[in-house]
């Protein structure tokens, strides 16, 4: 941290570094939605501004070197991408198609209203066009037998126009229930990708949440060592190896925000920090 470097900035002799565990030269894990972001943010900066940009912004020197890398895969177009990542872009892709689908399946339901609404328009011409052929039967029953009369002829074409419009009308209902249809099979559809967005959704959460809370963990028992050590090294030789042990490891205490805090419990991380950085002055004896 700020405060490690600069109490150790001064006059301090070279010692070599404590040893780390292994697993700090990991970083943690990241998401491909983080790597766009950042790239989003650095685009047109050097490797070196972009790893003091990740410097500033808390990232230890294992993340930042891991951002690089995952910054110069995305730009190739090689991301790659956490199981999370993956579930999400497929949630993503599941919720585009629900929404396709929803859209579809309103513009079907406009189209089979607007069929219906025509059906319904044809009865009045209909109806009238279904008296008009009765009115003839009946005079072609009176009157057909006459030569050289046109009551058949008229009945007819009264039958054909009835016909006509009647069929343009079942044509018009027969479209809105194939309209109806699907726009029922499509909205089926839109529900059931709908779930699975979101299924696929909290599955990859519950999967990010789980790799940084492993991370955060991970850094946590390395913070731990990396106190107790320094306690240590304060208790056999002050302050000054004590810093030089906090200063070497610093990015983990980076990872996790942990600081110097007087306001802490003594027994917590950033309570023993305290105590190592800025130790209280000893205590005068009684007769000094």
């Amino acid at each position: 941290s700020a405060c490690v470097h600069a109490m150790t900035s001064t006059t301090v002799t070279a010692q070599p570094p404590a040893a780390k565990p292994a697993f700090l030269s990991a970083s943690r894990a990241m998401s491909a939605s983080e790597v766009l972001a950042v790239q989003r943010q650095v685009e047109g900066l050097s490797d070196t501004s972009i790893a003091t940009w990740l410097g500033v912004r808390g990232y230890s020197s294992a993340d930042t070197q891991a951002m690089l890398s995952q910054l110069q895969a995305a730009k190739q177009g090689k991301l790659e991408m956490a199981p999370w990542d993956a579930d999400m872009k497929q949630a993503e892709g599941l919720m585009a198609a629900a929404n396709e689908s929803g859209a579809k399946a309103d513009a079907l339901r406009k189209e089979a209203q607007a069929a219906k609404d025509e059906a319904a328009r044809m009865e009045p011409a209909i109806k009238q066009t279904n008296d008009v052929m009765r009115e003839r039967q009946a005079a072609a029953d009176k009157w057909g037998w006459v030569p050289f009369t046109s009551k058949a002829t008229d009945l007819e074409k009264a039958k054909r126009e009835w016909a006509t419009l009647n069929s343009k009308k079942e044509d018009r209902l027969s479209a809105g229930e194939a309209a109806d249809a699907s726009a029922k099979t499509l909205r089926t559809e839109a529900v059931k990708d709908t779930l699975a967005a979101t299924t696929l959704k909290a599955q990859a959460l519950k999967s990010k949440s789980a790799a940084e809370s492993a991370d955060r963990a991970k850094y946590l028992m390395a913070a731990v060592a990396l106190i107790e050590e320094a306690e240590q090294a304060f208790v056999a030789g002050g302050k000054t190896p004590a810093l030089q042990i906090l200063a070497a490891s610093s990015s983990t205490l980076e990872v996790l925000n942990l600081k110097p805090d007087a306001r802490a419990s003594p027994g917590s991380l950033p309570g023993r920090l305290q105590a190592l950085v800025f130790p209280p002055p000893p205590k005068k004896s009684v007769g000094a």
